[in-house]
């Protein structure tokens, strides 16, 4: 498949993706976007080295590592703003050019009435038994908490996805008024859109 081809199904556009980043950088900051650990990253960037030719095969696997544990529905979308938080836009131009970051939002069903209601500990609690761990640094930084803090929740809570959710969300509501609306913001940026109608 040429460079410039139309990918025609997820597997071929994570390829595609893969064979586009070359800086190190770009695939440490595509990793933490994803939802990865430091270690887990350098062991993947250490597979880009293995044979005598530099290749993506690191950066594929992560990719699909990442991809096993996304919804249909939402992958795309988890995956664009995946690569915008790591500031790959032109890989977002090229592999998606329809895709639109200021077009608005549809409501969900049945979310229209409630959204203005507080955010409470149910909410944050049925969510956090929701999200997948794919889901956790893209929404802490949908939720404007920084990637130290994240990591630091993170080690604390010894990688135990629903606790570690808890406290990043509990820490991102503490001593504001937050409402369902703006949650539901933060989990459609973070590509776990999906999930919007079922924490309530």
């Amino acid at each position: 498949m040429s460079a410039n081809a139309e990918p025609h199904d997820f597997s071929d556009i994570l390829k595609q993706v893969a064979r586009r980043i070359s800086e190190v950088e770009d695939i440490d900051n595509l990793g933490k976007a994803l939802g990865f650990i430091p270690a887990e990253i350098a062991r993947y960037k250490q597979t880009n080295t293995r044979t005598y030719d530099i290749n993506y095969s690191g950066t594929e696997s992560m990719l699909c590592q990442w991809h096993e544990g996304q919804g249909k529905a939402e992958q795309q979308e988890a995956l664009i703003h995946a690569l915008r938080t790591a500031n790959l836009h032109p890989i977002v131009d090229e592999l998606f050019p329809t895709s639109n970051p200021g077009a608005k939002s549809e409501s969900q069903p049945g979310c229209e009435a409630n959204k203005n209601e507080m955010v409470t500990d149910v909410h944050i609690r049925n969510l956090s038994e929701l999200l997948l761990s794919s889901h956790y640094y893209s929404l802490s930084a949908s939720l404007d908490i920084k990637y130290s803090i994240a990591e630091g929740i993170e080690k604390k809570e010894m990688r135990s996805y629903p606790e570690m959710y808890i406290k990043l969300l509990h820490r991102w509501n503490a001593g504001s008024n937050r409402t369902l609306s703006q949650l539901d913001q933060a989990l459609k940026e973070s590509g776990a859109r999906g999930l919007i109608s079922k924490y309530k």
